[in-house]
């Protein structure tokens, strides 16, 4: 069993015993969620997630690729996370957070600049405004709104 199909089944495990446990919870609502709301949500992402990946690993079996860079990519992601741990309260969510896609993007999957600020920015924007629908509250930092 290769590490995509060991990983796959693994994190379905993992989202079936979250999905479990999540449902013994009160659910509620998208407009008042309750607390089985956020773990039922983190299950099925799980279990869709690690469903997809299992099948795509049965679908390409016959293709085995050799990773290039990898741990070189590996620790971009780590210095990229541990960058936006130390910098998140000084430059707030926002800042922080667009840093941290560009350095992703750029240096994991090389993307064009203009690929690179038409994700970064969209995604940081909507999930800003998601997190303060649900009233989390975020580090404002150098952009105070």
């Amino acid at each position: 069993m290769d590490a995509d199909r060991l990983s796959g089944a693994l994190l379905f495990a993992l989202g079936l015993y979250i999905a479990y446990e999540a449902l013994k919870l009160p659910l509620g609502g998208v407009r008042q969620p309750d607390s089985g709301f956020f773990p039922s949500l983190i299950a099925l992402l799980l279990l869709c997630s690690s469903g997809l990946t299992l099948l795509a690993t049965r679908r390409n079996e016959h293709v085995k690729e050799t990773p290039r860079f990898g741990t070189f990519r590996v620790w971009i992601a780590v210095v990229a996370l541990i960058l936006y741990v130390v910098v998140l309260n000084r430059l707030g969510y926002l800042v922080s957070t667009f840093l941290m896609m560009v350095l992703l993007l750029q240096g994991l999957e090389r993307l064009d600049w203009r690929t690179t600020l038409g994700v970064a920015f969209p995604a940081v924007v909507s999930s800003y405004i998601v997190f303060r629908w649900l009233g989390v509250p975020l580090p404002p930092g150098i952009i105070p709104l």
